[in-house]
């Protein structure tokens, strides 16, 4: 399943209720810088039940250095930026993003 050896599992909190938003945001603001530097990801979840109010994603990197890089390539783009401030007040406080 994984063609590389390191796998990075992040998880968003979510604000209750907005989830849509959420995903309005990522796929309109944030996916673009998210793929230009990460690449594809392996997977993006959201539960229906159990644990609600969370995205996980996961990405999968060369070596721990490649991880390190991409994130601040990605930390430092404009477009990634406007995301973030963006999906501030849809993402709870201690967010697993850059």
């Amino acid at each position: 399943m994984w063609n590389k050896p390191i796998v990075d599992f992040r998880t968003d909190a979510i604000v209750r209720g907005t989830l849509p938003k959420y995903v309005e945001l990522t796929e309109r603001l944030g996916m673009s810088a998210l793929l230009r530097h990460l690449g594809r990801p392996l997977a993006y979840y959201a539960a229906d039940v159990g644990l609600l109010n969370r995205v996980s994603h996961l990405w999968e990197f060369d070596s721990y250095a490649d991880l390190e890089s991409r994130r601040a390539a990605l930390a430092c783009d404009p477009e990634w930026q406007k995301y973030m401030e963006a999906s501030s007040e849809v993402v709870e406080i201690g967010r697993a993003h850059v």
